[in-house]
């Protein structure tokens, strides 16, 4: 099985941009934000989709995107996980008796991320200020994302079947007692049948070469 659990997620959309910022003084104006390195922030291509503005979508992102957060703040595997794991994934390692496993790789990898937060100080968690934008992909991108599961959690054989596929641009801030960093950055997400949106930890130019 290869690992797509919170640490890689972290590297891939959290932590690259936070490294590279500016740290804010921590009395400056909390309604200014530094623009840190934008990673995979990149152009649309309007060739790949056309951008959505249903608010259904926007708030049923805007709940995974809240609901990766909270796990990953409060050291909860079991929240993270819902934001990018497929359900029939999870449920066939109940079957085969290796959930607490996971969720074992899952809690460490959890905690060498907060570790990676101690120059914010105390109690330094993370939050979406807000999805700036929403970019329905075309058909072409949902064979990709089964490909990305596939991929990704492929130690089992189990149904998947993706019905849309997104990219989504957000931002987000890092904030502790020491200081705070507010960046942008992309990841395309994905509406599995029956299971509804999973993050994917891929702009959609690394989907379409996946």
């Amino acid at each position: 099985m290869k690992k797509i659990i919170s640490f890689l997620a972290a590297c891939t959309f959290i932590l690259c941009p936070l490294t590279s910022c500016d740290k804010k003084n921590e009395n400056s104006d909390s309604s200014e934000y530094i623009e840190g390195y934008t990673y995979n922030q990149e152009e649309f291509n309007p060739e790949k989709g056309s951008q959505n503005n249903d608010q259904q979508t926007i708030d049923e992102l805007t709940d995974v995107f809240n609901t990766y957060f909270r796990g990953t703040n409060n050291k909860n595997a079991k929240v993270e996980l819902t934001a990018y794991t497929p359900k029939a994934y999870v449920q066939k390692l109940k079957d085969e008796n290796k959930y607490q496993n996971f969720l074992l790789s899952i809690d460490a990898t959890i905690n060498q991320e907060h570790n990676q937060w101690s120059e914010y100080g105390d109690g330094a968690m993370l939050r979406l200020n807000e999805i700036t934008k929403i970019f329905t992909l075309n058909d072409a991108f949902l064979p990709k994302a089964e490909k990305y599961f596939k991929d990704n959690f492929g130690e089992f054989e189990y149904d998947i079947q993706v019905e849309e596929v997104c990219e989504v641009y957000f931002r987000y801030t890092l904030e502790g007692t020491k200081g705070s960093d507010t960046s942008d950055s992309t990841v395309c997400a994905a509406k599995l049948k029956d299971d509804g949106w999973k993050l994917i930890f891929a702009s959609s130019s690394e989907l379409a070469n996946n």
